[in-house]
């Protein structure tokens, strides 16, 4: 049996003390395996059939709960896959653990119906937002459920906003609102332009002193598991007439001809052009050869991952790397078999396959990737949250030594407002990180112009 570290027996000791447990442990400190230790105390509702368990969770992090599972010589698990009748069949079976993406309860709403001995929602800001349809269908069912549990490692990614509708899972209230909108409304204030809200006087205070007293929260620092992070940045610059191209389509929204009035379609023109592209055309493959450089010189010997944000930048790095008969493999958006992308990862994580390309949005969250110390940001992820979830894919607790993230950026670009943003940590949601991207872009047209 594995032994539980210091900080897991406290999280467990917590878990002993509460009927719905909050476990707010960053990335790989195991809470995965807390979890299903305690669940396997609970009393089952029904003792001939024994306990059923409903795992909800994002694609990449199903893979670590089988994982943890297996290893845990649980055999009675059950992964939700395929079409409604297959997945209604499946909910029928004899199971002990069910575990369903969290897309699953479009295809099979019956979950609600089950009487579940716990349910457990792993990264549960999947549920943040009130208005998509997951955290309605969440907050609505499994009133009854005797234990509920959050699992997260960064419960309010943009704001504290965002713990309401995980704990009113929890508890059917929050902050002492039974709605979210009265929570705001008395509780925050909005910015001029009515985007971003702020906290009253006194409120951040009540907020983090109630989500403190009902929480386990642990980071890696006070684990004692805090991998020192070294970052480094590689600059390039575009060929001449690709420079010309660029600063066109960022000061006339124009490209090849083609001219737009929207901000968002210039945004990722210019992102494109950063990675080589116009459209999904390469035209420059000034990153590619910057990255198979690094591969066959320092990095010679290592095992790396390599983040990107269009699926034809994956394609095109692929093909470099087959020439040279590097061993990789693949996982973006196209690849839609959760089993394909489950063995692909674990054929990285056993050192068969040496370098891993994956995209941002899609491995960012529960995919563990610590076979790797080294990480490689072809094109970088705008969001704050997804950055970090990225960057602490390739942490562990057995492993030591400090961990490597090299950045790719062109030379006065997007590339570099991206990478300047995400350094100064003054921006704590997507909307305002947008926001300040497009003030820089603006502020770089105007300095080409003169225009002060």
């Amino acid at each position: 049996m594995r032994r539980l570290y210091k900080h897991q027996i406290k999280a467990f000791k917590y878990t002993l003390n509460v009927k719905h447990p909050a476990l707010f442990m960053e990335m790989r400190l195991g809470k995965t395996l807390v979890t299903i230790r305690r669940c396997n105390l609970y009393v089952p509702l029904n003792k001939k059939i024994g306990h059923k368990f409903l795992v909800v969770a994002p694609n990449s992090a199903l893979g670590s709960w089988e994982d943890d599972l297996k290893l845990e010589s649980e055999s009675k698990v059950k992964v939700s896959t395929g079409t409604r009748n297959e997945r209604l069949k499946e909910l029928s079976e004899d199971f002990k653990w069910f575990l369903l993406n969290k897309e699953g309860h479009l295809s099979i709403p019956e979950i609600a119906r089950i009487k579940w001995d716990a349910v457990i929602i792993d990264e549960s800001t999947i549920i943040k937002n009130p208005k998509p349809l997951i955290t309605k269908f969440f907050l609505k069912n499994f009133r009854a459920v005797p234990h509920r549990w959050i699992l997260t490692g960064l419960p309010n990614p943009e704001s504290d906003l965002e713990y309401y509708c995980q704990f009113f899972f929890l508890y059917g209230s929050a902050f002492g609102f039974r709605n979210f909108w009265d929570f705001r409304a008395k509780c925050y204030e909005p910015d001029k332009v009515g985007y971003d809200w702020s906290p009253k006087s006194g409120v951040y205070d009540q907020v983090s002193g109630w989500v403190g007293s009902r929480a386990f929260i642990m980071s890696r620092k006070n684990a004692g598991f805090n991998k020192k992070k070294i970052f480094q940045k590689r600059y390039l610059d575009f060929p001449n007439d690709l420079r010309e191209k660029y600063n066109l389509a960022e000061k006339d929204f124009e490209l090849e001809g083609i001219q737009t009035m929207w901000q968002t379609v210039k945004y990722v023109w210019l992102r494109k052009l950063c990675g080589g592209f116009i459209e999904d055309r390469l035209v420059w493959d000034g990153k590619i050869k910057a990255v198979l450089e690094l591969l066959k010189g320092e990095l010679k010997k290592s095992q790396v991952v390599i983040w990107f944000n269009f699926t034809y930048e994956i394609l095109a790095v692929e093909e470099a790397l087959r020439k040279l008969k590097i061993s990789c493999t693949t996982i973006f958006g196209k690849i839609k078999d959760r089993k394909e992308r489950e063995i692909r990862r674990r054929m990285f994580q056993s050192g068969k396959i040496r370098i891993i390309l994956l995209q941002c949005e899609i491995a960012k969250m529960g995919m563990d990737l610590s076979a790797a110390d080294t990480a490689i940001y072809y094109s970088e992820p705008v969001g704050a949250e997804t950055r970090r979830q990225t960057e602490d894919r390739t942490l562990s607790m057995q492993k030591d030594g400090p961990l490597l993230f090299i950045n790719f950026i062109v030379k006065n670009s997007v590339d570099s407002d991206i990478n300047q943003s995400h350094i100064s940590k003054k921006f704590n949601s997507n909307w305002s990180l947008g926001k300040a991207l497009m003030s820089k872009l603006k502020e770089r047209v105007h300095a080409k112009v003169g225009v002060i």
